[in-house]
C-alpha cells in the first residue's frame, strides 16, 4: 500500500519503523533530527501520491489539543496541500494560536453559536415524533445558549426523562415542566443521561472514560474484569445512547467518546478510591498484556502509573516516555514528560535514591532543552546547578560530571568565559584520575572550545590533539547525542585546524580540516558535517 507514494526504500524503513514493523531503519545512519525530517517527507510522499490518483479530503479534528511533532507535520501539509488537489478541513477553538491566517488558498470560517431559530430546527430534527410544545423547545434552546452539543444532549434528557409510553402527553403538559428537570448544565445533562441507562452501562462508560479518550475492546476487557455478555451490553447500550462511537466487532473492536466533555462527565461520577484502583488496573494491563503499546507510547503508562498513586514507579516511566521522546527529536514533548516526572516525584519523601531520580530527570531535561532552545536557553543554568548540587552530595561521578558540563554548555553559549573557563576547569579535574576515556574526552572538548574562544589558540591547540588521541569512532559514536548535537572526533580535528591557522600554519590547518570534513563524511552525522565546513 505505501510502495507506490514511497520515493525510495528508504522512506519504506521509516515509515516501517513509525508502524513498528521490522525494518533496518538503524542502518540508514541518521541522526534523530534528520530521521525526523525525511518522515515528515514520506508521510507528505504518501499524501501526494494519494492526491495524484484521486482528491483528497483530509481532516485534523479538535487541532487546539495537537501535540508539539503533530503540530509540526500540520504545518508542512498546510504548505504542501496548496500545490495539490486536496481540501485539508481544521477545526479548533478560538483560543488556539497559528501562523496559516492570510495565506491565499487558506480559508477560515468561524462557527457561530446557534441562533434561536436554528437551536429549535435542532431540537425538532431531534426530537422527531414526539411532538415536543413549543415552551419545551424555547426553555432547551434558552439554557443550551446556542451551544450545539449542549441543544443535542438536553433534548437526549428531555425524550429518556418521559415516560416511554407517555411521552407526548408529558412533554405537552400545561406545567412550566417541573417534571422533566431539564438539566442547567451540560455537565448535568450528561450525567443525568449516564444515570440512566443503568448501572452496568454507566460503570463501563466510567472505566472507558478512566482508560482514554479512545480505547480498544481487548483493554477494556482486562479492566473491567465483567462477564463478557455484561460488558458487550453496556458498550452497546452507551453507543445507542450516542455517547460512544464503536468501530469494528468485538474483540477487534475501538471505541470514541462522542466528545470529551462526555469522557470528563464519567470520570467525574468516580470516587477518588475507585478512580485510583482503575487507573492501577489499566497499568497493570498495559504491562501484562500490551508491551508492544508500552514501548511505543510509554507515556500512557506514566500517566495511569501517577494517576494510580504509584509515585515511584510512575517517576522512572515518565522519564523513560521522556527518553524515547527525545531518542525520535520529539523533544518539547519529551520536556512534558521529564516535567510530569519531576512534579511527581516532589511527593515522594526525601532520600538518596530520591535524589538519584531526579538528577535523571534534571539532566535529561536540560538536554532537551539545549536542543529545542540552544546553549543560551532560559532556565537551563537554573535546571544544571539543582543537578549539580544533589549530584554533589551524592558523590556519583558520572552525574557530578554531566552536571557541570550542562552549566559549562550554559556559561560557554552565553559567552560568560571566566565562568565557562571555571568549569572547563572542572570537569578536567573530575576526570584526571578516571579511567572513563569517554568523560575525559569530553572534559578536553569543554576546554578546547573554550580555550579557542576566549582567545587562546595555544592551550586550544593542546585539547584538540588529547581529544584526537582519546577519540574513538565506535565507542563515542553516542557522544553525538548526549553532548552538544555533534561528533567530538570532528570538533576536535576542525577546531585544532582553526588554532593552527590562528598560530601561523595554514598548510597544517588545512590538512587538518580536510581530516576533520572527510571524517564528517564518512560517519554522515548532518550536523558534524555541517560544523566541519565551518573550518
Amino acid at each position: 500500500m505505501l510502495a507506490p507514494g514511497a520515493r525510495g526504500d528508504d522512506e519504506i524503513e521509516l515509515l516501517a519503523e513509525l508502524l513498528s514493523l521490522p525494518n533496518s531503519a538503524t542502518d540508514l545512519n541518521l541522526s534523530p533530527q534528520r530521521k525526523r525530517e525525511l518522515l515528515f517527507e514520506a508521510l507528505l510522499h504518501q499524501l501526494e501520491a494519494l492526491a495524484r490518483s484521486r482528491r483528497v479530503l483530509m481532516a485534523f479534528e479538535d487541532a487546539h489539543w495537537i501535540d508539539p511533532t503533530t503540530r509540526e507535520l500540520l504545518f508542512l501539509t498546510l504548505d504542501r496541500v496548496a500545490r495539490l488537489p486536496v481540501l485539508l478541513v481544521i477545526t479548533f477553538r478560538p483560543e488556539f494560536q497559528h501562523a496559516w491566517s492570510g495565506q491565499p488558498h487558506v480559508t477560515s470560517l468561524a462557527l457561530n453559536r446557534l441562533g434561536g431559530h436554528d437551536g429549535a430546527a435542532l431540537v425538532e430534527r431531534l426530537a422527531a415524533n414526539a411532538g415536543f410544545a413549543r415552551e419545551t423547545i424555547d426553555e432547551i434552546v434558552e439554557r443550551a445558549d446556542g451551544v450545539p452539543l449542549f441543544v443535542e444532549e438536553l433534548t437526549k434528557a428531555v425524550l429518556e426523562r418521559a415516560d416511554q409510553d407517555n411521552r407526548v402527553a408529558a412533554v405537552l403538559a400545561a406545567s412550566r415542566l417541573p417534571n422533566l428537570a431539564i438539566p442547567a448544565t451540560l455537565h448535568a445533562s450528561l450525567i443525568a443521561r449516564l444515570d440512566r441507562l443503568g448501572p452496568v452501562p454507566k460503570e463501563v462508560g466510567q472505566i472507558g472514560a478512566v482508560i482514554g479518550r479512545e480505547f480498544g475492546y481487548e483493554l477494556i476487557e482486562h479492566v473491567a474484569q465483567q462477564p463478557t455478555a455484561e460488558l458487550r451490553a453496556g458498550l452497546d447500550r452507551l453507543g445507542e445512547a450516542g455517547l460512544l462511537f464503536c468501530r469494528g466487532m468485538a474483540p477487534q473492536s475501538s471505541y470514541l467518546f462522542k466528545h470529551a466533555l462526555v469522557q470528563d462527565a464519567a470520570y467525574s461520577t468516580l470516587l477518588r478510591a475507585r478512580r485510583q484502583e482503575l487507573h492501577g488496573r489499566v497499568a497493570t494491563a498495559l504491562n501484562q498484556n500490551f508491551a508492544d503499546l508500552v514501548e511505543r507510547q510509554p507515556e500512557l503508562l506514566a500517566y495511569h502509573l501517577t494517576a494510580a498513586g504509584d509515585t515511584e514507579r510512575a517517576v522512572d516511566q515518565w522519564l523513560k516516555a521522556g527518553r524515547h521522546a527525545a531518542e525520535r527529536s520529539a523533544h518539547v514533548e519529551a520536556i512534558g514528560h521529564f516535567e510530569h516526572g519531576l512534579a511527581a516525584l516532589s511527593e515522594l519523601p526525601a532520600q538518596a535514591v530520591r535524589d538519584g531520580r531526579e538528577i535523571e530527570l534534571q539532566l535529561a531535561r536540560g538536554l532537551s532543552l539545549f536542543t529545542t532552545q540552544g546553549f543560551s536557553a532560559a532556565g537551563a543554568i537554573e535546571i544544571y546547578a539543582r543537578a549539580r548540587e544533589l549530584a554533589e552530595q551524592r558523590g556519583d561521578p558520572r552525574q557530578q560530571f554531566m552536571a557541570v558540563y550542562g552549566l559549562w554548555q550554559s556559561t560557554n553559549g552565553a559567552g560568560a568565559m571566566e565562568d565557562a573557563q571555571r568549569l572547563s576547569g572542572r570537569l578536567l579535574e573530575l576526570t584526571a584520575s578516571r579511567a572513563d576515556e569517554g568523560l575525559r574526552l569530553q572534559a578536553h572538548h569543554s576546554a578546547w572550545t573554550t580555550y579557542l574562544f576566549a582567545g587562546e589558540p595555544v592551550a586550544a591547540r593542546e585539547h584538540c590533539e588529547t581529544g584526537r588521541r582519546l577519540y574513538d569512532p565506535e565507542r563515542h559514536r553516542h557522544h553525538r547525542q548526549l553532548y552538544g548535537g555533534h561528533d567530538p572526533g570532528v570538533c576536535a580535528r576542525y577546531m585544532g585546524a582553526q588554532a593552527y591557522w590562528l598560530l601561523g600554519y595554514p598548510e597544517k590547518g588545512f590538512s587538518i580540516g580536510s581530516d576533520s570534513l572527510a571524517m564528517a563524511q564518512q560517519i554522515g552525522h548532518p550536523f558534524s558535517l555541517a560544523t566541519a565546513h565551518w573550518s
